[in-house]
């Protein structure tokens, strides 16, 4: 289904249907195309590009967190809370390399999420 969009409902489903432990199809993972947005408010915004990814993201392409953890399955829930994983350049570029902001409540453009990864 490369190129097509599908919801995270049926996102969901696939993943039920075609991973097999173990095989090919072990891991399932969609992603929405990357959008500007802001991390703060106001004066203190900062423009950063955001992408939605399903937990399986992380897994399907064989990317570790360094620190903290990547996104899961149960992060897809529609009642999950908002997380949210930097990449290396933002959390250098906004955060400092500072490992504590693990943990920590970030405001976004679509509103706030914790720092996972």
């Amino acid at each position: 289904m490369i190129g097509r969009s599908v919801s995270a409902g049926d996102l969901v489903a696939l993943e039920r249907t075609l991973a097999v432990p173990g095989g090919p199809l072990a891991r399932v993972a969609g992603a929405r195309r990357a959008q500007t947005g802001a991390l703060g408010r106001g004066r203190d915004a900062r423009p950063v590009q955001i992408a939605a990814v399903s937990g399986g993201w992380f897994p399907a392409l064989g990317v570790p967190a360094a620190h903290g953890r990547t996104l899961q399955p149960a992060d897809d829930r529609a009642d999950a809370p908002a997380v949210a994983v930097l990449s290396d350049a933002l959390w250098r570029r906004a955060f400092g390399a500072d490992p504590g902001v693990i943990g920590r409540r970030i405001r976004l453009t679509a509103g706030e999420a914790e720092v996972v990864g």
